[in-house]
């Protein structure tokens, strides 16, 4: 049975300090979607976040397509 942190702040704070902007839609993704629905249950679920979204398709359907703008580097694209 999966059960809360004692202190879900801290968890949060943990995160913050990781580069997660609370404010903005944070978006999870991985190779196929497993990993990322963890995340997604983890920060929605747990944490209490709204501004959660997991990419079930993830890399294998966005990796797919032609044409599509893909950030690399250090440096975040531009949606």
């Amino acid at each position: 049975m999966m059960t809360a942190p004692s202190n879900p702040m801290t968890s949060s704070k943990s995160c913050s300090g990781a580069g997660l902007n609370w404010d903005k839609d944070i978006i999870a993704y991985c190779r196929i979607g497993e990993r990322s629905a963890h995340t997604w249950f983890v920060l929605h679920q747990i944490l209490e976040q709204q501004h959660v979204k997991n990419y079930d398709g993830s890399w294998t359907e966005y990796g797919s397509l032609v044409g599509v703008p893909v950030a690399v580097g250090d440096e975040p694209g531009n949606a």
